[in-house]
């Protein structure tokens, strides 16, 4: 009776896990109260686990301590009591997170959870965007209205980088060659140049942290199912050349002299005001989400850098970019040893030169994930010192 009940729970609880990726992935206001659900449950759960000092934990308590400091400054109170609530939030669900992920198979969850939240936002944004079937690939898809095109294809190279690992640990099947050129041909529509940046590096990326056999096996893969490819890519491939060309152009306007186009021109600025913003108050900033009120633009900066150097100053931005240094580390300690680690490689070497054009420091998907990187290289780490631990003794 114990353990079908616990069966119940365990599924009831992977159930809230897959609503809340998925949540996250596209709803904008219902998220909040989805996330509170999640919250809650997830620490019932994690009051079965004692909580143990680790990196994680340190590093989000003395940031979450430096940013008060920014308070002292803050232009703006109300803007900055709610981004540091947001921020307390997520930082103690990622903490409770930490604690219930226990087994191997708990983070092959999250993962999954990850991958299939990737097209329902597919169906999601297509079902808001109201497009006819014959119109699907007439129009850039994803709107501010409903969900960035930017985050669309940001979120979505995620989930292709996890499904090419999923794909490489099985045995290939003609459906996987389906999906996941699904995940691609949408990421191209939504003519992202950060989508098609990240898209291609983050492939390059897998295919070089590959070991020889395994790149051998996903060639031969690619050239078995190579005439599937063609059909499926064939169906989109006018929308596809219209959208790489979009992309093409936007990244010529942006490394250009001449010739800008309009978005570039005013990220830019934002860049260049954010440069003498910080100058000005240099150690503790103007206070968190603050950028907004001295813009003449009257929003975030769209660069993470400026964001956080505007808000907290130098060292809050040097405190908040330490964990992106210590997973970097660890996960190039580990990649060639545990291939599970590589596509949280990716996504920590990338989003670095993603928030050029991308404030992540106060989003939900992107601490998420994060997390789960931190979570596996525990994982890893145990594995590895119960290794060690054997050797020694024979």
């Amino acid at each position: 009776m114990k353990i079908g009940l616990k069966i119940k729970l365990d599924t009831i609880y992977q159930a809230i896990i897959y609503i809340y990726i998925c949540s996250v992935y596209f709803l904008k206001y219902q998220v909040f109260y989805i996330e509170l659900i999640f919250i809650g449950v997830s620490f019932i759960r994690s009051l079965k686990s004692s909580w143990r000092k680790n990196f994680y934990l340190i590093w989000s308590i003395v940031l979450m301590l430096f940013f008060l400091l920014s308070f002292m400054n803050t232009i703006n109170l109300y803007n900055s009591t709610i981004t540091y609530i947001q921020l307390l939030k997520l930082f103690f669900l990622g903490n409770i997170i930490i604690l219930t992920v226990r087994k191997e198979e708990e983070i092959q969850i999250y993962k999954r959870a990850i991958i299939i939240a990737g097209y329902f936002m597919i169906i999601y944004v297509l079902y808001k965007m109201e497009i006819p079937v014959l119109e699907l690939f007439s129009k850039r898809f994803g709107s501010n209205k409903i969900v960035n095109s930017n985050d669309i294809a940001l979120k979505l190279c995620v989930s292709t980088f996890f499904y090419i690992q999923i794909i490489l640990d099985k045995k290939f099947k003609i459906k996987d060659i389906f999906f996941l050129s699904i995940l691609i041909i949408f990421i191209f529509l939504t003519g992202s140049r950060k989508g098609g940046a990240f898209l291609l590096m983050g492939v390059v990326l897998e295919i070089l942290f590959l070991k020889y056999k395994e790149k051998m096996k996903l060639v031969y893969k690619f050239f078995k199912f190579f005439p599937i490819i063609i059909i499926i890519f064939m169906v989109t491939i006018k929308k596809l050349y219209e959208s790489n060309l979009l992309i093409v152009e936007r990244f010529l306007s942006m490394i250009s002299k001449e010739n800008k186009d309009g978005s570039t021109l005013i990220r830019l600025e934002m860049i260049d005001d954010g440069i003498k913003f910080f100058k000005e108050r240099i150690f503790f900033g103007y206070g968190l989400d603050n950028y907004r009120f001295l813009s003449k633009y009257e929003t975030y900066s769209h660069n993470n850098y400026i964001e956080l150097l505007v808000s907290v100053g130098i060292i809050g931005c040097i405190i908040y970019y330490f964990l992106q240094i210590y997973l970097i580390k660890n996960n190039l300690k580990y990649y060639k040893k545990y291939k599970e680690i590589i596509p949280f490689f990716i996504i920590s070497l990338l989003l670095p030169i993603m928030d050029i054009g991308l404030v992540r420091y106060n989003d939900r998907f992107y601490n998420l994930i994060i997390v789960l990187n931190f979570i596996v290289l525990l994982k890893i780490k145990k594995k590895y010192n119960k290794k060690r631990y054997k050797l020694e003794r024979y």
